[in-house]
């Protein structure tokens, strides 16, 4: 009887991680090209193995099949992935438009190099190493 006392009045336990992969925050640029179509700047706002979200000037439509080339970081080689637009969402105020995208039809060296890369910077975030710019 106690324990049903309890969990009609204790807060509920919170939601489990449901992400796939694990995000990290950023902010680099990007160029996301639509099918026949110019590209145009962007700006990569999270990554993970499996997908991002950027940030752009032009509403994509979900569903809209994308390329997004992009650096992790100052020396690396340049990404340039596939990608299907999950969702869009203009921002309360300016200008922008945030698109969740899933990487699709990656090979799975590069899913992996990807994973290596948020594992590695999510390490060096909580460990407070700076990163270099070279």
């Amino acid at each position: 009887m106690l324990s049903s006392l309890r969990k009609m009045f204790a807060a509920p336990r919170p939601a489990a991680y449901h992400r796939r992969w694990p995000r990290i925050l950023m902010s680099e640029p990007a160029r996301v090209t639509e099918r026949n179509a110019q590209s145009q700047a962007a700006l990569l706002e999270q990554i993970c193995a499996g997908g991002a979200r950027v940030k752009l000037s032009k509403r994509l439509a979900p569903g809209t099949t994308i390329g997004i080339a992009f650096k992790t970081s100052a020396g690396e080689r340049t990404y340039d992935l596939h990608a299907i637009v999950v969702h869009a969402n203009k921002e309360e105020r300016g200008f922008s438009w945030r698109c969740g995208v899933c990487f699709v039809d990656t090979d799975p060296t590069e899913t992996q190099r990807l994973s290596a890369f948020v594992d590695a910077e999510r390490t060096r975030r909580q460990h407070g190493v700076a990163m270099s710019r070279v």
